[in-house]
């Protein structure tokens, strides 16, 4: 059952993009100067309601031939500007996008800091979910998530909701592109909880699995799978007598891999199975080989 109950509409976009905000937590395993890098994104990101993905990409790019690598680096790039009443060059910002920035510095001055917050679109507060919710992604991951998505028609929060149990990585598929990682589906899912004030978020996740095929499910289990892995996988469940979700859920809770070896198939890694019990919400013994 696909629970979404309540839809976020344009009016909200505030408090949503502020909810986002809130859960987002840097990488703590990556290398300082990485941190430094996606903390200025962050900010740029922020600061700047009118800019999609691409645009993020450029800035970075353009900031780093003029040596600005990290935040403080933009302040004081600002600063000096601002103090001197320089121009600053239109590829990087335009007036209104120095004005937003000086104000999330704090280095705007007396009228200035009065700039309201744009509200955010629709398709923004989709690249805002994607954006936060993978914190160690640069601004090339970043376009490649927001162009896949696109190419298969999730442009809203709504969208992605949508197909995201079950479905979103075999439409991908489909399309000939690559599909997300087991992490990043379930990063989309904490956040899309929080939107949709989702209490039981594991029970919404398992229950949509209900709507979803054998094939469906191995495939968003393991992302990293071809189309013949998936159909090979399939074929071993069958000779176990396995050609549906709850039959296989079942099974999780014995020694499905004792079951293979004992029909003369290859069994699953242990990885494998502990992701499939996980995904079914599927408790049992027995590993593979």
């Amino acid at each position: 059952m696909h629970v979404n109950s309540c839809s976020p509409d344009i009016e909200t976009t505030s408090s949503i993009y502020d909810l986002c905000k809130g859960l987002r937590f840097l990488d703590i395993t990556a290398d300082p100067r990485e941190q430094e890098r996606r903390h200025l994104c962050n900010l740029l990101w922020e600061s700047l309601a009118r800019w999609a993905p691409r645009d993020l990409l450029l800035a970075e790019r353009r900031l780093f031939k003029v040596g600005i690598h990290c935040v403080p680096d933009l302040t004081s790039f600002l600063q000096s500007r601002i103090r001197k009443q320089l121009q600053i060059d239109t590829k990087l910002f335009t007036p209104t996008d120095v004005q937003q920035l000086a104000v999330h510095l704090g280095i705007a001055k007396g009228s200035e800091c009065n700039v309201r917050r744009k509200p955010r679109t629709k398709e923004r507060l989709l690249c805002d979910l994607v954006w936060d919710a993978r914190p160690s992604w640069t601004p090339v991951d970043f376009v490649a998530a927001e162009t896949k998505l696109e190419l298969i028609g999730v442009r809203t929060l709504d969208d992605l909701d949508k197909v995201l149990p079950g479905h979103l990585n075999t439409k991908l598929k489909q399309a000939g592109l690559k599909a997300f990682s087991s992490e990043t589906i379930s990063a989309f899912k904490c956040y899309l909880d929080k939107v949709y004030h989702r209490d039981d978020k594991q029970a919404a996740w398992m229950d949509s699995v209900g709507e979803s095929s054998l094939h469906d499910v191995l495939w968003e289990t393991r992302p990293s799978w071809t189309a013949a892995d998936v159909s090979a996988a399939e074929k071993k469940l069958a000779v176990l007598g396995i050609t549906d979700v709850g039959g296989l859920s079942e099974a999780l809770t014995t020694d499905i891999n004792k079951s293979l070896q004992a029909a003369g198939k290859k069994p699953f890694l242990d990885s494998t199975i502990e992701e499939l019990r996980l995904r079914l919400h599927a408790s049992g013994k027995g590993s593979c080989a």
